[in-house]
């Protein structure tokens, strides 16, 4: 489902699971750094927040949330915040347990 779907922006190797919800302002793209397969892998059942940026081949696990306006790419910045906190990581691959 597209929230208020004004300015999201999908790659074209972007790949999206089922039942996912995205809130306005969405970006799921590359970084520009990398040819062939470059954007993001939505699993199912994710919320991605309005504002919310995930740049690079990276894996969103099922079942996920990523709050408004955070930045994520595959240098791993969000992976390391949630390392120990509320989530799980493993490198390329994000899940944040709800």
């Amino acid at each position: 489902m597209l929230d208020h779907g004004t300015g999201i922006v999908i790659g074209e190797t972007a790949r999206l699971g089922h039942e996912c919800t995205f809130l306005h302002g969405v970006t799921l793209d590359g970084t520009g750094n990398a040819i062939g397969d470059r954007h993001p892998k939505i699993g199912n059942h994710v919320l991605i927040g309005a504002n919310v940026s995930v740049l690079g081949n990276i894996k969103v696990g099922d079942n996920s949330k990523i709050g408004a306006g955070i930045v994520e790419s595959d240098s791993g910045l969000l992976r390391r915040l949630l390392g120990g906190l509320r989530g799980e990581a493993s490198p390329g691959v994000i899940w944040i347990r709800v």
